[in-house]
């Protein structure tokens, strides 16, 4: 790493331009580390934040130069800019292929315990980045491996763009990529995969060298329905994720107890799972759709009493509603489902009740309040499905965001999250961001988080506890 501190004042901003070669490389590298990856700049963007860092007046001089040297990478017409993923090798694959040229078998068998040390991957710094890092990912094959690929919230689920490198002669495979330091993802390997066979046809493979999983809790009622993709999927956290403390907790000081959501309006029952506090009566009720992934798998029981023993939240009874049944049916602006939910909460006062959904179910706790604000006032929507729309039903077409925007609206508000990951999904977290500025429009009270997961009820955990202290201050 070349050093570079000569030129920079005493606030990290570059004050001097070098006039060897190699040190306005080295500064250019700098700069470019204070952009995001996954991200989109407009020029004006790129030129305020190279004015930020740099006090001798010429961002001109350093935006050309952050694009030539291809740290940056723009569209023609210079109306969006990038920071560029692409070029970053990984230290611990350019040591093997060094020291194969010596002792190929004794390098392999080196490299395969370093790598069962560090789990099954490699992280590496990126040049005076403290954000981002060099992330590789390695897979063991054997004579019957011909391709692999990794499928998770990090990585993406394009399995071609995602196809591992092998070296040649030897049994490594391996993909590098940029991500942040503080992130983390559930993934499987998918092993000579047929881009054309059905997902019950792949085969799907844990990481081996990873010890950490996480498993899917068995449903009597539904077997084949799992929170994630595949039942049990391996879980990567780089070393500076941190869960909150809220999320930490593994156990909770509620009786539970199982009923029935029935309804002259529904086709038949639906699961629902009432928690009261041991510690005595709360008026207070936090109604979660989805309710059998957020009771099972995001462990929001757990995560509400360690807020509440930390007072933080005040005491609250909780009612997990499952929709595993009609999910698709209940939580798309189905006004019968509502109907339901509505009576079975007409003994509580509405000022002390917070509607809690997931992707389809934030989806459809936005629209309960859009139709219902005098039952529904405090949505917390999380990686919410505001994207959606069901086709050529006329009495759904619009989108939910298009009616917050041109239908009158007060007297609720929102938490609204989503995992910095979801970013891959590019119209459903658009349509998040969408949201949250036509709810600040109409002055509708509004908080955003971005948490550092993805698309998953176990990444719920991340920012459930951030969005219950927020509505129920």
């Amino acid at each position: 790493m070349e050093k570079i501190s000569q030129y920079l004042d005493d606030q990290g901003r570059v004050k001097i331009w070098p006039s060897k070669q190699a040190k306005k490389k080295a500064v250019l590298r700098y700069l470019s580390s204070k952009f995001d990856f996954d991200k989109d700049y407009s020029e004006k963007k790129v030129n305020e934040l190279i004015v930020q860092w740099h006090t001798f007046g010429d961002y001109f001089l350093l935006r050309r130069g952050l694009i030539e040297l291809r740290l940056l990478q723009r569209t023609k017409n210079g109306a969006e800019y990038w920071r560029i993923k692409e070029g970053f090798e990984s230290p611990a694959i350019k040591r093997l292929h060094k020291s194969l040229e010596d002792d190929k078998d004794k390098a392999v068998d080196e490299f395969w315990k370093m790598a069962e040390k560090h789990k099954g991957h490699f992280i590496d710094p990126i040049e005076y980045d403290e954000n981002y890092c060099i992330l590789t990912m390695v897979f063991r094959g054997d004579d019957s491996v011909k391709t692999v690929s990794i499928f998770g919230e990090l990585f993406g689920q394009d399995t071609e763009e995602n196809l591992f490198s092998q070296i040649e002669g030897t049994d490594v495979f391996y993909k590098s990529y940029v991500v942040a330091r503080n992130t983390r993802s559930l993934y499987v390997y998918l092993v000579n995969e047929d881009p054309e066979a059905e997902w019950e046809d792949v085969d799907v493979r844990l990481d081996p060298l990873m010890d950490h999983t996480v498993t899917c809790t068995d449903d009597e009622l539904f077997p084949e329905e799992f929170a994630v993709l595949f039942k049990q999927e391996s879980m990567l956290e780089l070393p500076e994720f941190k869960l909150p403390s809220e999320a930490t907790r593994s156990t909770h000081s509620f009786s539970v107890k199982e009923k029935a959501l029935s309804h002259p309006l529904l086709q038949g029952d639906r699961r629902m799972w009432y928690c009261e506090p041991l510690a005595g009566p709360s008026d207070k009720l936090l109604v979660f759709l989805d309710g059998y992934e957020y009771f099972y798998e995001t462990k929001a029981l757990n995560i509400i009493d360690s807020l509440v023993k930390n007072n933080e939240i005040p005491s609250v009874n909780v009612l997990f509603i499952d929709n595993r049944k009609d999910r698709m049916t209940n939580l798309i602006f189905d006004k019968d489902f509502m109907a339901a939910v509505t009576d079975e909460l007409a003994k509580y006062d509405p000022a002390h009740v917070v509607l809690v959904g997931f992707s389809l179910g934030g989806l459809m706790a936005s629209f309960m309040a859009l139709e219902n604000p005098e039952t529904f006032k405090y949505v917390l929507a999380q990686s919410s499905a505001y994207y959606w729309e069901p086709g050529e039903n006329v009495d759904k077409q619009s989108q939910l965001v298009k009616r917050f925007r041109n239908e009158p609206l007060e007297g609720v508000d929102f938490h609204i999250s989503i995992g910095r990951l979801e970013s891959k999904i590019a119209d459903h977290h658009q349509a998040n961001l969408e949201m949250v500025q036509v709810l600040k429009n109409k002055d509708i009270p509004v908080c955003f988080e971005e948490h550092v997961g993805g698309h998953t009820f176990f990444d719920a955990a991340l920012s459930l506890g951030n969005g219950l202290k927020y509505l129920l201050k």
